[in-house]
């Protein structure tokens, strides 16, 4: 299946083989300026979803309509949209919000055109819980995704919603190049782990509704859990924590250890290193987190390549 991520492009260095294609819109004095094959990230923001939605079996198209700060304008985005109706990719995934009301027309007017080809689209809804605006997420053929903490759920769809589907996700810890590992939570990610979700559990449907149909489905207690191996805390790790604390338990919270995320990036790349684990791949979750037992035995896990699935 191929996808396209409308974001702020992807670093070349985590690209890896399934791209097929980029391109960049970009604002400009002379109006809207397009370069093709160009998609390089500058933020790692686009990089963060893509390194989420890479852990399936699907291609991506990147289209880079944000800067280094991460914003963008209403008008490169319907050029990117516009140029969408072109290229072939079955799924859109759109990590980006604005309550420009002036170009909600422009906006529905191109979904429209997308979801008769069959495309279909997904969208977060903006972080700003005081706005009852986020396009293109409000739009009728969109799905539009937030980001919720639930008990016993990993998703909760009502279609009439503004947001229609929510999520109960972990926030993830990415490497990016230059800049280590970063945080990547809130509706965002809930967007990219969801899609994710559709690729490796749904796979190809025909149209929006269908793929509303089939999201319903699913089991909504799907979780991804780590088995936890009876085994001692490795004594490696542990020499690792006490360069950055002396007063630690195998039971303590790493959160506890590594209260800034700068901190905690350096921790994971030492990690990484010392357990020849690839940061270029390698996801880590912010319930590993829990214990030193509890990250200990994730590294065993990840090392063994031993991931147990539950429905």
């Amino acid at each position: 299946m191929r996808c396209a991520i409308v974001d702020s492009g992807v670093q070349r260095e985590l690209s890896g083989n399934n791209i097929f294609g980029g391109i960049t819109f970009k604002r400009s004095e002379a109006g809207i300026e397009i370069i093709e094959n160009e998609y390089q990230d500058e933020n790692g923001h686009g990089s963060m979803v893509h390194r989420t939605l890479a852990q399936t079996d699907t291609e991506f198209y990147i289209v880079k309509v944000l800067n280094e700060s991460n914003q963008g304008n209403s008008l490169t985005l319907c050029e990117a949209l516009k140029w969408l109706l072109n290229i072939e990719v079955k799924l859109i995934v759109i990590c980006i919000s604005t309550n420009n009301l002036e170009m909600g027309q422009e906006y529905k007017k191109l979904i429209n055109k997308l979801s008769i080809q069959g495309k279909i689209l997904f969208a977060s809804w903006t972080n700003n819980g005081r706005d009852t605006l986020s396009y293109p997420a409000i739009l009728k053929n969109v799905i539009s995704v937030g980001r919720k903490k639930m008990d016993s759920k990993f998703i909760e769809c009502d279609w009439k919603n503004n947001i229609q589907c929510l999520i109960n996700i972990d926030i993830s810890y990415i490497w990016i190049p230059e800049k280590g590992f970063r945080s990547f939570g809130g509706n965002s990610q809930a967007t990219a782990d969801l899609v994710a979700m559709v690729c490796k559990r749904i796979g190809y449907v025909r149209n929006i509704k269908e793929m509303r149909k089939r999201i319903d489905e699913l089991d909504y207690n799907y979780y991804r859990i780590y088995r936890d191996y009876e085994c001692e805390t490795d004594q490696r790790l542990l020499s690792i924590i006490e360069k950055y604390s002396k007063a630690f338990t195998e039971e303590s919270a790493m959160w506890e250890i590594f209260p800034t995320i700068e901190e905690l990036s350096d921790f994971l790349e030492e990690i990484c290193a010392t357990f020849e684990i690839n940061k270029y791949t390698v996801i880590f979750k912010r319930s590993m987190f829990v214990s030193i037992k509890k990250f200990s035995n994730t590294i065993n896990i990840i090392k063994n390549g031993e991931k147990k699935y539950e429905n």
